[in-house]
């Protein structure tokens, strides 16, 4: 059995192979399929924004292949690897691949033959390898941002856990947490859309309650929207569908809009104790802390296409907790500065990516030469 990649494996700028599987090759199908370190994959099969991205074999998997739905480029005398995969990222991020690309139904694919076709910029090698280097330290520094980011993220998810459960208190606060219900500090919301509200909206595990149009790019519900749940800027709706991330579903608080309305599958509620904080209860619903509470709720038989079969009467008595209004404000407090610093590590990042796209378009098309002292 020989190892071999296949497009779920090829990201962009790396390879996963956390799930690399394993099929028997002829020995002429694994000499044509064999790679070497330093080939270039590229997916030839993807959704239109990510067909043709691009990754470098580094030699690991060993005596790995490679599955037909890749292209596989193998730089020659008068191109460097580097250069090319830099390249290549451009053009998966520029839409020259997208543009060259046919569609089957929501799947494009790129074509060994269109893409050997392609006319791009080949400048010397010495220019290449100065070009690439050039790049590569920008790749290095949305690296480290990665990686702060997600040590960040890491930071939130340990400090959420233990302050949203009283594993861990705030020093100066000592008094018992209260135990209580869903149903005691929350209110079912079922009012009707009788404003004519059209900000249809759905729940994204990144983006929370959002329009369809700004999510979707298109309205996804039906034209008459009388019918659906009306939500006010801070209350909350849970949808019951499994998401990445979301394994029970996911609460999110509407932040965006004033208003807007929800399907009725979607369970709506708002606070309706004064002394509850909403802050905390977004950070405590964003821990997935109802999960364990809705996997004992959710009856046999609980997906049907992804959708749990949760009802309204189980979900208001989940049991909750209940800190001092004061503790609940110092915890939320803390949780929303981790979360202001990661928004600012990632405002960083994609103004470092966004730079980065246009020193490629000024450099990997020749609009802008740079100067190499070395011969090739």
């Amino acid at each position: 059995m020989t190892p071999y990649l296949r497009v779920a494996n090829v990201f962009d700028g790396f390879i996963d192979i956390s799930d690399v599987l394993e099929m028997p090759f002829t020995d002429a199908e694994y000499k044509r399929y064999e790679l070497k370190t330093g080939d270039l994959l590229l997916n030839e099969g993807q959704s239109l924004g990510l067909v043709g991205r691009c990754a470098k074999y580094e030699g690991a998997p060993e005596n790995c292949c490679f599955q037909n739905t890749l292209v596989r480029f193998q730089a020659g005398p008068e191109c460097e690897t580097n250069y090319a995969y830099q390249l290549f990222r451009w053009c998966q991020v520029s839409g020259v691949f997208a543009k060259i690309a046919t569609k089957t139904n929501s799947i494009a694919h790129l074509g060994s033959t269109r893409f050997g076709d392609l006319e791009l910029y080949f400048p010397p090698l010495p220019e290449q390898r100065r070009i690439a280097s050039i790049l590569y330290q920008w790749d290095d520094s949305l690296s480290v941002l990665t990686q702060l980011i997600n040590a960040k993220r890491q930071q939130k998810r340990g400090l959420a856990e233990q302050l949203l459960t009283g594993k861990r208190r705030l020093p100066g606060f000592k008094e018992e947490w209260e135990k209580t219900t869903m149903g005691s500090v929350f209110s079912r919301i079922t009012r009707k859309n009788t404003e004519g509200n059209d900000h249809a909206l759905t729940i994204s595990g990144v983006h929370g309650l959002i329009d369809q149009r700004e999510f979707f790019n298109k309205r996804v519900a039906a034209n008459d929207l009388s019918g659906y749940y009306l939500l006010r800027h801070g209350e909350f709706a849970y949808n019951k569908s499994y998401s990445t991330g979301y394994d029970y579903g996911a609460i999110k608080r509407l932040n965006r809009y004033d208003a807007g309305v929800v399907s009725t599958l979607y369970i709506c509620f708002g606070l309706k104790r004064e002394d509850a904080v909403s802050d905390f209860y977004e950070h405590f619903f964003e821990a997935n802390l109802l999960n364990e509470g809705i996997a004992g709720i959710a009856q046999e038989g609980a997906r049907n296409h992804g959708l749990l079969n949760v009802s309204v009467v189980d979900f208001f008595e989940l049991p909750i907790i209940f800190p001092p209004a004061s503790e609940q404000r110092a915890i939320a407090a803390v949780l929303t500065t981790l979360d202001t610093e990661i928004a600012a590590l990632e405002a960083l990042k994609a103004k470092v990516a966004e730079q980065k796209r246009g020193l490629m378009d000024a450099l990997l098309t020749g609009q802008v030469r740079v100067k190499c002292e070395e011969t090739s």
